[in-house]
């Protein structure tokens, strides 16, 4: 195809559109629109790329200039594929009704619109060697390498949503130049936003080791030299969760007993407790498996012995797991100022509190279990 629908337009239409709808971005994996969602509105990507899937497969690939949506314009209310981000992606987006308007008031742009259902309608889907290499790794059923990220007092009230627009850019900025670091392609792996985090899907090409070593430390680095720039309300703390198993894949997602496993070892009461006491950059936990096949065993900047072990209990699931804090400077997160207030002149310093391990569970304001409390 020649020019896209938005840079077939002139400034002074472009600038007319841009006041019809209203602007989003979005981190790579979110989904733009799935397929028979109602179709209430036409986007158009400003920057970054997405690809059009249906049934599991790759149908074609969007860029700057080019429209999503456009058939919510005719009498079509439903989506007909579904959208996902392939990179950060800032969007336009109009209200279909607004959209019909501005091309009824701009009667050229109307045959320009044909055109472009027309080459959508005719142009040949991405071939399948190319979507077995752009992100499209047929792994599913296979065993993965799951990795699960929370960001630490991510809704916390003292932080606003611009504060939160940023420790979240600031996660995504970290993950990726993290996994490139470490020999792990961002492009192969399945990523999908989870408001206050992210799950990453490896498929079975990609050794698990590299995200232990060297992918711990660099993110380690990264979380460092964001803080040492960053205020008080955007600093990141980050817990991660690693685990091995099948996983299953369909247009809607992933799913599978070892991604819910993953989900639980993240929300382990004891790592955010650890967390949150030692105020570390970041709190890594893995399951039982992954220490004993790959912790265990690496060689490189992994100390096992930095590893220890717990007892993770979460809903119905009952499991030990790995836990590795980072030796960082205490973030002034949220959370660490609640828990650390500063002394009022002339008193000592508040102390640090206990430190808790053994079997813990949170029900509520208690911390129950058989429970070892270790007073500094």
């Amino acid at each position: 195809m020649g020019a896209t629908f938005w840079s077939s337009l002139t400034d002074a239409e472009q600038q007319h559109l841009l006041g019809r709808g209203r602007r989003a971005d979005h981190p790579p994996g979110t989904v733009l629109c799935r397929e028979d969602d109602p179709a209430t509105d036409v986007m158009v990507i400003l920057q970054g790329s997405a690809k059009i899937t249906s049934d599991d497969q790759t149908l074609a690939l969007r860029g700057p200039g080019d429209l999503l949506g456009e058939r919510a314009v005719l009498t079509i209310r439903s989506r007909s594929a579904t959208v996902i981000a392939l990179e950060p992606v800032d969007l336009l987006v109009v209200p279909a009704e607004d959209f019909a308007r501005f091309l009824n008031e701009q009667p050229h742009l109307g045959a320009l619109l044909e055109q472009e259902l027309y080459d959508r309608l005719s142009e040949q889907r991405v071939p399948a060697t190319l979507q077995r290499t752009s992100n499209e790794p047929d792994w599913s059923g296979q065993m993965c390498s799951i990795l699960f990220t929370d960001i630490a007092s991510f809704n916390d009230p003292s932080r606003t949503d611009g504060d939160r627009k940023v420790i979240k850019a600031a996660m995504y900025d970290v993950l990726q130049s993290s996994f490139g670091e470490s020999g792990v392609p961002w492009t192969s792996c399945h990523v999908e936003d989870r408001g206050d985090g992210a799950l990453l899907i490896a498929p079975p090409s990609i050794p698990t080791a590299k995200l232990v070593d060297p992918l711990v430390s660099r993110l380690s680095a990264g979380l460092r030299t964001h803080n040492r720039r960053a205020t008080a309300p955007v600093r990141l703390q980050l817990r991660v969760a690693l685990h091995v198993g099948p996983v299953s894949r369909d247009g809607r997602g992933v799913a599978g007993e070892s991604v819910s496993q993953t989900a639980r070892l993240l929300d382990a009461p004891i790592l955010k407790a650890e967390l949150a006491e030692a105020g570390s950059d970041l709190g890594f936990i893995v399951s039982e498996f992954v220490y004993d096949s790959v912790v265990k065993h690496a060689p490189g900047a992994v100390d096992p012995r930095a590893y220890r072990q717990v007892k993770v209990r979460v809903k119905e699931t009952k499991a030990k797991a790995w836990i590795y804090l980072t030796a960082d400077a205490a973030p002034n997160t949220p959370a660490v100022r609640a828990q650390n207030p500063p002394a009022a002149p002339g008193e000592p310093p508040p102390s640090t509190g206990p430190r808790f391990e053994g079997d813990l569970r949170v029900q509520g304001d208690f911390v129950l279990g058989n429970k070892i409390i270790i007073r500094e």
